[in-house]
């Protein structure tokens, strides 16, 4: 036989010896940037709105000019400010929460079943509301781990909170409803939740694929087993086309190590190493990665109604601060290929849009240039001043652009018409694809 030309029965002989393909969760809307966590005790319906009011209240209280908003995400052009922090503000206002966890782990803690019971009932009910809002697109809930000492609780709190949300008149909107699985540890914990999930949508007569599952990467069981597997590269195969995401829980993780309370972070040396594991796994599964909390919250530590200056000012210092760490602990995220991050307080959103924000427009002219200089040479490799562009860094510069228009903070119709491309084109054609539907005259 001719290997290199072989004929069309032999090839499809030899396709039919590799393994049946996995399904995945299909990608509905836009990846958030942020997902907002709060103990389920603290959620019911009028929830959401106090929520979003809280964000914009930050923003407004803390970034009240200019000079703040360059203080706290070192914008070096004076001129560009004003119109970023409008930019920032208007973002907020329109959506000022992307996602939310109800979460029923460990910022929910020890309960009574009465009170786990009650506050899932609650949990429901505020879901149900949401249907009535445009924000937050994404929802869900955070449950226990299905470990033997609290899976038959889990199920519980998640069959309750499935129940009255649905009987409240929830229905699926085009993003699934999220279940967030911690501390996954065997891979049948996966497969258990994907059956719960199928049994609740059979039970309430919901579509296929109505709620997905998230697995949270917190212990070295997930990365390494016995044998010298690494666990997490096979949870896509076993969650029945349920799993829509990883997160990472970083401070689990480095406690599970034995690192001192005063060393954890983000930045720690071992989670530089997971986000690359967890990255690598979701990129074979097309899934999403999220990384974990920051911790220093953006508070005063005044909180009277009637503040003198100087408790004001150190207020607003103690804030500022927050702010600035954390908007550079979200660019070294978005550098490493994280999205979407968690955050435990409405004010942390404010710094992670601005520093979205601020990094997308920073980066805009250059990518757009590149770009634009690849695609006039037929997606050939290139140069654009003295950066080499092929088709690999091109694909990266084309997801850029289309994450930038999605979230608002770009307009498609201008960005096409810089790249000579119709609108259409330029947010779903491959980039291959690119070169010939551009409108310049041959």
């Amino acid at each position: 036989m001719n290997l290199a030309n072989p004929s069309p029965d032999r090839l499809a002989s030899l396709a039919a010896l590799g393994p049946e393909p996995v399904t995945f969760p299909e990608r509905h809307g836009i990846q958030p940037t942020s997902t907002l966590y709060g103990g389920a005790h603290r959620f019911r319906v009028g929830s959401l709105v106090k929520l979003g009011n809280a964000v914009l209240t930050a923003v407004d209280s803390y970034l009240s000019n200019d000079n703040e908003f360059a203080a706290c995400f070192g914008m070096p052009s004076v001129a560009s400010v004003s119109s970023l922090r409008e930019r920032v503000r208007a973002s907020l206002e329109r959506t000022p929460i992307e996602d939310v966890r109800i979460d029923f782990e460990d910022g929910y803690g020890p309960r009574t079943d009465a009170e786990e019971d009650a506050h899932a009932e609650l949990a429901g009910e505020a879901i149900a509301e949401k249907r009535v809002e445009l924000w937050p697109a994404r929802i869900g809930i955070r449950v226990r781990a299905f470990e033997a000492a609290t899976a038959k609780r889990s199920l519980r709190t998640l069959a309750i909170v499935v129940d009255t949300m649905v009987a409240r008149g929830w229905r699926p909107a085009r993003d699934p409803f999220r279940v967030t699985l911690p501390k996954v540890t065997q891979l049948q914990e996966l497969a258990m939740a994907a059956r719960a999930l199928e049994r609740l949508e059979t039970d309430h007569d919901l579509p296929a694929r109505s709620f997905v599952l998230e697995a949270m990467v917190e212990t070295p069981d997930a990365l390494l087993d016995r044998e010298g597997r690494v666990p997490i590269a096979l949870w896509a195969s076993v969650s029945r086309g349920r799993l829509a995401a990883m997160h990472f829980g970083a401070f689990d993780y480095t406690a599970s190590l034995g690192v001192p309370a005063r060393s954890q972070s983000l930045d720690h040396p071992s989670c530089l190493y997971v986000r690359s594991v967890i990255g690598l796994a979701a990129a074979r599964s097309d899934l999403e990665v999220s990384d974990g909390p920051f911790l220093e919250i953006p508070i005063g530590p005044h909180r009277d109604a009637a503040l003198g200056s100087a408790e004001d000012r150190e207020n607003r210092e103690v804030v500022h601060r927050a702010f600035r760490h954390h908007a550079e602990r979200v660019r070294r995220q978005l550098a490493e290929g994280y999205p979407q991050g968690w955050d435990i307080h409405p004010a942390q959103i404010v710094s992670r849009r601005a520093a979205v924000l601020t990094s997308y427009v920073e980066g805009r002219d250059n990518v757009l240039r590149r770009l634009d200089t690849f695609l006039g040479t037929k997606a050939q490799a290139t140069r654009t001043g003295n950066t080499f562009d092929d088709a690999a860094s091109a694909r990266a510069l084309l997801a850029e652009v289309r994450r930038g228009i999605r979230l608002g903070f770009d307009d498609a119709n201008l960005v096409a018409a810089f790249l000579d491309l119709a609108p259409e084109d330029l947010l779903h054609a491959p980039l291959l694809e690119l070169p010939g539907k551009r409108r310049l005259a041959p």
